[in-house]
């Protein structure tokens, strides 16, 4: 990092009367000998102190239209959303909270229908010009025997989606599912109200099983797929992953895929041994919990041997692979190492690398070549990157011997949508257009893209025939809004080519003519593991069950693949924004099976990745369509993340997460990284993602009407003495790690004003939050002052404050704190408390304790083995936080995380209620 380019690169925040922000300046620069140019964001409020719009520094002119704007009903719920970039959005809740319907700028319409408890009952859809049909349907468990025998009770048991039905045909006593069964539409219908009518549109059979066995504390501990193979995992006394084997069906001999985890203080996995004997290590740096290497090897062979280093905030700004030998071709020394420069607000500069000849991070799908790779053919090159006010990626020039190009994209005036691009001076370049949603229409000329009515792409026209039928893929997808098939068509001279892939959980089921093929599909530990299946058809020249071991870079993107033997199968490099700077293959047959790529993700015939809620083209550099969780990353919802792409991931396109620095994402610059796009984002998450997600939009409403509950039985249990509900907590059936049962107290309307606050957390594979936690005692009156605290003398108007004056006995009444309520405190949580509060040295009263909130209860049981849902370290990235207000006023309302929670919970973490901004 050049100190000169930061210098005199302040933030500024411009507050009203009321503490609102109503500016922030961000100063860019990107060449040093330039002066730094002011970015300026603004943000508009209502008298109720709601932000009602916003610019960014691109539109920040009076005249023009803001890139979001909210309104709100009389009690505060947002109502309308209005998107430059995704349209608007219009929601109409319900007395309890719930979404009753919904309306877009495309004009389609929802309306969901409840029961009696509030349970979603019915999906329906319209959109224009065709009827109005039920897309989902939910259907529960009564409270017969038989559903009492099967864990069932008041739970869902039935969802027809619009890719089938799936059924849930026993829950573990946890609440997770045991056993369930996936059938597949035949065609896209009107759901019937009648079961008989249901399944007569869906394919026969006995459908797709799939089971789980879990262990005392909710981990699974065996899984059998549709295909009736087994894996199995094991754990030490920490909870920690310690085996992962996988067993074939009709077959005997189990295989361990990996083995001998070791982890350091802080979860992270320090090294590993792998099914092929290949021993992967990682070393971080014990202050910050960065990854400063990687390395892999086999009996005497490195295979790989990755080395980062970074600058002050935690940008990378080198990655040498020592593995890689030192190259000579071409009059050039080409060598396996990557520099990267980041401008005053971190977006990526340039990029220095090794490519092959002919690669341009065309809009094709990239071939493998043949190994060995001719390493007179890998060149030295750098590629340079500008961006606009607003984010937009407006040129990249790649810099090569024999292979120099630029590609210039134009960005719409209005929006951040992409008008056109072109490379080179070809002329006109290629047109984009947009729906009134902001999802694309076109990859290239003749390659249109269609879209359901929820913003989801269902297909690509790969080839365009004016003669005949055209070549073309085609997606479905689940009520969560994940992909379950994908169907390629291709016309050969006489015959019609037919792929089709099936998702289901552990297992892809890939057709292929007369070939069937299973691919089992395994998280082992910080790598993956595919093991190659075939029922029929197994082609000549790959073995029969091959195992396929993934090494991965830092970001998770798939570099070799080895079989059991440790040999090279494949290996790919990657460009900084995910295209294919050059590959190898053994085989050309081998190569036809490899789909995992950059960032761990499936990328399709039409050269698209698929990322979950969202395709990306790697050649635009750019999503394809706006982000359905809102500005939660920036008000430019086609930017990704940030720019940033060495340091940052998006595991599900819906907000970013930093891989590098697990422990200390927030030891940033906020003010010159999440502070950029604080304003223009984060507390905005909530405005837009609770019905522009589904999974979010459910959990939401569940979390609501859980809440919605309780108040009631507050209501009904009001006379009940608060000592009696004390006795009934402290004798509740509930001891770590199974957080998830932490509370099922009698409430009273004197208990929920004692509480505060009632939090739920969850992650995207589940509808109901685990709910219950509230906010642990501690006083700052002072008669009974907390440990280690010191009031702050009253000054003026200013609101009362208080500082840590003793860190050892604030932290040891933390702790007792969270002993007390059977929990202990998480090293991290330990570490962020301490940076909130010595950081700070006026913290508003009406905070209260740091660390004690609910928010953050939530988030220690996340990390201490809480409710999980994969087989490797819980990212605080993929938990989703609620928190509503228990207090009589506002009871019930969205409870924003207060001063101190927002300081010592990360910002990638999801929360959706919202955070308070104020600094002190």
């Amino acid at each position: 990092m050049s100190a000169r380019l930061h210098c005199k690169t302040p933030t500024i925040n411009v507050v009203d009367s009321r503490d609102l922000t109503v500016r922030h300046v961000a100063y860019w620069r990107s060449d040093a000998a330039k002066a730094a140019q002011a970015r300026i964001t603004r943000q508009q409020y209502d008298t109720a102190g709601r932000q009602i719009a916003q610019w960014d520094p691109r539109l920040f002119a009076e005249t023009q239209k803001a890139n979001l704007t909210t309104l709100y009903s009389l009690s505060g719920k947002p109502l309308r959303v209005d998107s430059v970039d995704a349209g608007w959005r219009l929601n109409l809740p319900g007395d309890a909270g719930q979404t009753l319907r919904n309306w877009d700028q495309r004009g389609n319409h929802w309306r969901t229908t409840f029961d009696n408890q509030l349970r979603p009952i019915t999906i329906q859809e319209e959109s224009p010009g065709q009827p109005a049909r039920i897309i989902e349907r939910f259907s529960y468990g009564d409270n017969s025997k038989d559903s009492a025998a099967l864990n069932r009770c008041g739970l869902l048991i039935q969802h027809d989606d619009e890719a089938g039905t799936l059924l849930i045909d026993e829950y573990a006593l946890g609440g997770k599912p045991s056993r369930q069964t996936r059938h597949f539409l035949l065609s896209a219908l009107d759901w019937p109200a009648e079961e008989h009518s249901r399944n007569l549109s869906l394919e026969t059979g006995d459908g797709y099983k799939t089971q789980w066995h879990y262990d005392a504390t909710g981990e699974v501990i065996r899984q059998v797929d549709a295909g009736q193979h087994q894996q199995r995992f094991s754990f030490d006394v920490a909870g920690r992953l310690k085996t992962v084997s996988l067993k074939l069906k009709d077959t005997e001999i189990e295989n361990t895929l990996v083995k001998d985890l070791v982890y350091n203080a802080f979860g992270q996995v320090e090294s590993q041994t792998a099914g092929n004997n290949v021993i992967s290590r990682a070393v971080f740096d014990p202050a910050s919990g960065r990854l400063t290497s990687m390395t892999a090897s086999v009996s005497n062979r490195t295979l790989q041997s990755l080395h980062y280093s970074y600058d002050a905030v935690g940008n990378v700004t080198k990655i040498e692979d020592k593995a890689q030998p030192v190259q000579f071709g071409s009059n050039q020394r080409v060598e396996a190492i990557s520099k990267l420069t980041y401008d005053s607000l971190y977006q990526l500069t340039s990029a220095t690398g090794r490519d092959a000849a002919g690669t341009t991070t065309a809009p094709y799908f990239p071939a493998l070549g043949i190994t060995p790779i001719d390493t007179r053919q890998l060149f030295n090159f750098t590629q340079h990157y500008t961006y606009d006010a607003g984010g937009n990626l407006t040129e990249l020039r790649h810099v090569r011997d024999r292979n120099n190009y630029t590609r210039t994209f134009n960005v719409a005036n209005l929006s951040n949508r992409l008008a056109s691009w072109r490379q080179g001076s070809e002329l006109p370049g290629t047109a984009t257009t947009f729906d009134d949603n902001g999802n694309l229409q076109d990859l290239q000329s003749g390659q249109l893209l269609q879209w359901n009515a929820r913003n989801q792409l269902t297909g690509v026209v790969l080839v365009k025939r004016e003669d005949g039928p055209d070549d073309h893929e085609r997606y479905d997808y689940d009520g969560s809004g994940q992909r379950l098939r994908k169907t390629t068509t291709t016309q050969g001279a006489s015959i019609t080519h037919t792929r089709e892939v099936r998702y289901l959980p552990g297992i892809e089921i890939r057709t292929r003519g007369k070939e069937r093929l299973e691919v089992i599909t395994v998280q082992a530990g910080r790598g993956s593991v595919r093991c190659l299946h075939w029922t029929e058809g197994q082609p000549s020249g790959i073995p029969a069950d091959q195992l396929r071991y993934s090494l991965d870079d830092h970001l998770g993107s798939s570099s070799l693949e080895l079989d059991g033997n440790a040999d090279l199968i494949s290996q790919e490099s990657y460009f900084p924004f995910g295209g294919t700077a050059w590959t190898a293959s053994r085989s050309k047959v081998e190569a036809d099976y490899r789909t995992i790529r950059y960032s761990g993700k499936e990328r399709d015939a039409s050269g698209l990745y698929y990322y979950g809620h969202r395709y990306y083209a790697p050649w635009l550099q750019r999503w394809i369509n706006p982000d359905p969780a809102g500005t939660v990353d920036g008000l430019n919802l086609y930017c990704m993340v940030g720019n940033n792409p060495v340091r940052f991931t998006d595991a599900q396109g819906l907000n970013r997460s930093d891989r590098l620095d697990y422990l200390d994402l927030a030891e940033l610059k906020l003010d010159k990284v999440v502070g950029y796009r604080e304003g223009m984002s984060r507390e905005n998450f909530v405005d837009v993602a609770r019905w522009q997600i589904p999974i979010v939009k459910r959990q939401y409403n569940n979390f609501t009407m859980e809440t919605t509950r309780i108040i009631s039985e507050a209501g009904a249990n009001k006379k009940k003495t608060f000592n009696q509900l004390s006795a009934l907590e402290k004798s509740k059936e509930w001891k770590y790690p199974e957080p998830v049962r932490f509370s099922n107290p009698v409430y009273t309307s004197a208990s929920l004003d004692k509480h505060t606050a009632l939090s739920g957390i969850t992650n995207e594979h589940h509808d109901h939050p685990f709910t219950g936690f509230h906010n642990l005692p501690g006083s700052l009156s002072p008669k009974s002052l907390f440990p280690g605290v010191t009031l702050n003398e009253s000054i003026g108007n200013k609101e009362d404050t208080y500082r840590v004056s003793s860190i050892p006995a604030f932290m040891n009444g933390i702790q007792k704190a969270y002993f007390a309520a059977d929990m202990r405190l998480h090293v991290f949580l330990t570490k962020r408390i301490i940076r909130h509060v010595t950081r700070h040295q006026e913290i508003p009263v009406s905070a209260g304790i740091a660390g004690l909130h609910a928010e953050v209860v939530a988030a220690n049981v996340w990390l201490q083995g809480g409710p999980r849902t994969s087989h490797h370290h819980q990212r605080l990235s993929q938990a989703f936080i609620y928190t509503a207000r228990m207090q009589k006023r506002g009871r019930g309302s969205d409870f924003p995380a207060c001063f101190n929670c927002s300081g010592i919970l990360p910002p990638f973490i999801n929360i959706v209620t919202g955070r308070k901004t104020k600094s002190y």
